[in-house]
């Protein structure tokens, strides 16, 4: 027979394998009452054995919610199941301070199977709960770096759509211009051309008349004078055309001096008034200190008058007209919008206002072209807005339209400002 030889440990190492074990050791009675607790927990606690063992309960352990929830939750599972495995609770410090723990508890019976205590092991959490900090810090950065990252996104996908919508209105803005540019080339190469023209029959009628005059009167006569008279009137108003074509051909002679748009404007106003008759109402708002500006002042009355017309006719019920001045900076970025060859800086704005019809975006497109109107036959030639665009082109500034159908039109007309007067001072 082989002798057992396996070692033998003396009660007072399992009692010290109990005391100092990493984790802590907790006996108490069923109502709560503690009956034995192991020196790890009662280090972590700073509570001596004396002042635990049958003074305090495990429920004094335990903040208010802690002692809710182990006797509401707690207590009834041990008593139906027998074991509670990972409950967390926060345990009271002897300084008042808090210790995270996790707690196992399970159930003694005797031999009838009758519940005789409880006992508890118990885990030091506060590592853990540290990681479980770091570990949701760590995640909520996630996910602010998540909602930036979104954010960031959705930022430059707008952007993108930004400057597509502003390259596309660039491009399309860059077409028109050309368009205007070649109609403007071949405009003003038939205008010159009839010009030309023009002026070898009006001189040829001149003459014919001349020599009329010195003819004796007689009936013959004068039948030829009133035919050479009708003939000269209607080479003057082919000449009058012209001279709208070459105008938005930007080839008309100008007379351009420093100009102070205000008086002008004031001037024309009263003008109008007379004229647009009593259903149009007019308003003048002129703007304190406006920018000289150098342009031919006649050319900027007809202007003027042709887009008082055009807004009358508009609004054959009556409606409200005005003329507005004001101080405009053109910067960089409107200046390549525009797709003009228009150096930012600064200008000074007419802006003519109705509340008429309006136009669509078709009309717009097509509005300044030569002889294109949406009046009936007979009632315009098509020449207003074009030798107004015209104008304002030859005189270094650039026109701006903006309308919607029932909403009425605004016409700004942008005047580089005159600067001569300010480097003398």
């Amino acid at each position: 027979m082989v002798a057992d030889r396996s070692p033998r440990w003396p009660d007072e190492s399992i009692e010290e394998l109990y005391d100092r074990a990493p984790c802590g050791y907790l006996t108490a009675a069923l109502d709560g009452r503690i009956v034995r607790v192991n020196a790890t927990l009662g280090e972590w606690l700073g509570y001596p054995d004396a002042a635990l063992i049958g003074r305090r309960r495990v429920q004094d352990l335990l903040n208010v919610a802690g002692k809710v929830y182990f006797d509401t939750h707690v207590l009834p599972h041990l008593s139906l199941r027998g074991e509670v495995s990972e409950v967390a609770f926060d345990l009271l410090r002897a300084d008042g301070s808090m210790l995270p723990a996790l707690m196992h508890i399970r159930r003694k019976t005797d031999a009838d199977g009758l519940p005789q205590l409880y006992r508890f092991t118990i885990f030091n959490a506060k590592e853990r709960r540290r990681y479980e900090r770091e570990l949701l810090a760590a995640r909520r950065q996630a996910e602010q770096a998540t909602a930036a990252l979104e954010q960031l996104n959705d930022t430059l996908e707008q952007r993108v759509e930004e400057e597509l919508a502003r390259r596309l209105e660039a491009e399309a803005a860059l077409r028109q211009s050309q368009k205007m540019e070649a109609l403007g080339q071949l405009t003003g190469g038939v205008a010159h051309d009839f010009n030309n023209l023009l002026t070898v029959i009006m001189g040829g009628l001149d003459t014919i008349l001349s020599q009329l005059d010195a003819a004796p009167v007689v009936p013959q006569t004068a039948r030829q004078r009133r035919a050479a008279e009708m003939a000269l009137q209607g080479a003057q108003a082919a000449a009058g055309l012209t001279h709208r074509l070459l105008a938005f051909s930007r080839q008309q002679p100008l007379d351009p001096k420093p100009v102070e748009l205000n008086e002008r404007v004031a001037a024309i106003s009263e003008l109008l008034r007379r004229t647009l008759g009593e259903r149009i109402t007019l308003e003048t708002v002129l703007a304190a200190g406006l920018w000289h500006t150098r342009i031919d002042a006649n050319q900027l009355e007809n202007a003027l008058i042709n887009l008082a017309v055009n807004a009358r006719d508009a609004m054959p019920e009556g409606g409200q007209l005005t003329i507005e001045t004001s101080n405009s900076e053109l910067d960089e970025q409107y200046a390549a919008q525009l797709a003009l060859d228009m150096p930012p800086g600064q200008y000074a704005c007419i802006a003519v206002a109705d509340t008429g019809a309006g136009m669509d975006a078709m009309t717009l497109e097509r509005v300044f072209e030569p002889f294109f109107t949406t009046k009936e036959a007979g009632k315009g030639t098509g020449l207003g807005l074009s030798q107004v665009y015209g104008f304002v082109r030859q005189s270094g500034g650039y026109v701006k339209i903006y309308s919607e159908p029932d909403r009425g039109t605004i016409v700004r007309m942008y005047l580089p400002r005159y600067v001569a007067e300010m480097a003398a001072k």
